[in-house]
């Protein structure tokens, strides 16, 4: 059910892993933009109940400096520190099999060896 996020997906005709998405689904930067989100971890901890990503790309409702902005480079959705280093790179969508919204999976990169991969879980 996981997709690799490397090309820009456009999530609007497409299908993931043969789940049909809504056909006003999107593309990325549209998803990540009307989505309020669920940051979390993928051991089930949750950072923030409900961020936005704003079109001029802040991160709000939730204060951090390692989720300062956020982007879309190379096809992924990433979050910037506030040094501006890539914090979190979400590489992996897939859907909740109960609820059917949007997930997004992405490695911590500024302590790899902490292992953590942060999760968004768009909750409408």
């Amino acid at each position: 059910m996981k997709k690799q996020l490397g090309f820009l997906i456009v999530l609007t005709s497409a299908f993931l892993s043969g789940v049909p998405l809504p056909a006003n689904a999107g593309n990325v930067y549209d998803i990540a933009t009307t989505c309020t989100w669920r940051f979390g971890r993928t051991d089930g901890s949750v950072i923030a109940n409900a961020i936005k990503l704003t079109p001029t790309g802040r991160v709000t409702g939730y204060s951090n400096p390692n989720e300062f902005s956020w982007a879309i480079e190379d096809g992924n959705l990433i979050f910037r520190a506030q040094d501006g280093q890539v914090s979190t790179r979400f590489t992996s969508v897939s859907l909740d099999p109960t609820t059917g919204q949007i997930i997004l999976r992405g490695a911590f990169l500024l302590n790899p060896s902490s292992n953590i991969t942060h999760t968004l879980n768009c909750r409408n």
